[in-house]
């Protein structure tokens, strides 16, 4: 009871106002609901988790391109932001956030690096905003998606055991074994 439905679409982007107006509640407050929907031609493919080598660094990228026919989309923002795990920055600013902006080809880049060799994982939060409207410049951007990527640092762990006896007569010949093992997960 009380409730209605309707349906609304659009052929192009920008945004659509809707008041919804409910007469058979008088007070004015709480008989009307606005609602703003903004419709863009936009999608997005968040970067894929990562592995690199502890101390290293890597390139994350996020592509972003028009939904219909998927063409790169230029100007594009993407936030990028280290939100856990071992000591880590984006570059080349040496930062915990770095903005990127989408190129000619739609890739927003990033490289993260470690200032010093580090086993962990790093969560990174990634928010795609989308430009002003050109006829409106002055007007902030619009966060259209907000993900999440990671990247897993890895080293060699190598572990040696010793065997052979605990003792020996002087001038005695003895054998010891010893064995290195990788328990990392690179060579």
């Amino acid at each position: 009871p009380g409730q209605s439905w309707c349906v609304i679409s659009a052929a192009a982007e920008g945004d659509t106002h809707l008041t919804v107006y409910a007469p058979g509640i008088h007070n004015w407050d709480t008989g009307r609901k606005f609602l703003t929907v903004r419709w863009v031609d936009a999608a997005w493919e968040f970067p894929q988790p990562a592995t690199a080598r502890a101390g290293g660094e890597h390139v994350f990228t996020t592509r972003i391109f028009k939904a219909t026919d998927r063409q790169p989309l230029a100007g594009y923002r993407v936030r990028y932001k280290i939100l856990d795990g071992p000591a880590a920055f984006f570059l080349p600013a040496r930062t915990t956030e770095f903005t990127a902006t989408s190129d000619l080809s739609g890739a927003a880049q990033v490289a993260i690096a470690q200032p010093g060799a580090a086993f962990g994982t790093n969560r990174i939060s990634v928010e795609i905003i989308r430009p002003p409207d050109p006829s409106a410049p002055s007007g902030s951007g619009l966060v259209l998606a907000q993900g999440e990527t990671t990247i897993q640092w890895l080293a060699p762990n190598i572990q040696f055991n010793h065997t052979g006896p605990t003792s020996a007569v002087l001038g005695q010949e003895v054998a010891y074994t010893t064995t290195a093992t990788n328990a990392g997960q690179m060579e």
